[in-house]
């Protein structure tokens, strides 16, 4: 039984770091910030989450290991990718 639920919507984040170092392709979102958070307090969270049919196979297994994954529902649309480019930097190197 799932007693706690995150809510939101997944995205794949590639980061662009102050020093110029990227990191691509990283898990993230507010509903997978706030269930990591959830299981750090030995929780196991469902996800009522949607994600596009182009990364289930990198998604699922990993969420499916600390989460609670039936609330999950495939969109056969690409997966939502976000930039992240911190520090005074407006672009990628």
């Amino acid at each position: 039984m799932v007693d706690i639920v995150s809510i939101g919507s997944v995205f794949i984040d590639d980061i662009v770091y102050p020093d110029g170092r990227t990191q691509m392709g990283v898990l993230g979102g507010g509903p997978i910030h706030a269930a990591c958070g959830m299981v750090i307090w030995d929780e196991r969270p469902g996800l009522c989450v949607t994600i596009g049919a182009d990364t289930v196979d990198a998604i699922l297994p990993r969420l499916s290991t600390h989460c609670d994954t039936e609330g999950i529902v495939v969109v056969d649309l690409p997966q939502i990718r976000a930039w992240q480019v911190f520090g005074t930097r407006r672009h990628a190197p």
